[in-house]
């Protein structure tokens, strides 16, 4: 099994939102942040492409298949 870091391009925004929207449901119990009307939890993530270089999403890999995710943050 191999386990690589792929930084996610503005062209795989999606995916990733779509991934988010899972982490917010597993969080919800804790935020009691509800589900929106059409049924998402209303996930923006634009500000990962907005000019702050220091957020970085990654997908995790494994043997190829996405798997996670993750943020990374680099201090300056």
């Amino acid at each position: 099994m191999e386990i690589k870091l792929l930084p996610v391009i503005v062209q795989e925004k999606e995916t990733l939102s779509n991934m988010y929207q899972y982490y917010h449901y597993d969080f919800s119990r804790y935020t009691n942040q509800d589900l929106n009307d059409d049924g998402t939890y209303g996930v923006n993530i634009d500000f990962y492409w907005e000019g702050d270089p220091r957020w970085n999403p990654y997908f995790i890999l494994s043997s190829g298949v996405i798997v996670g995710f993750l943020v990374g943050f680099l201090k300056t």
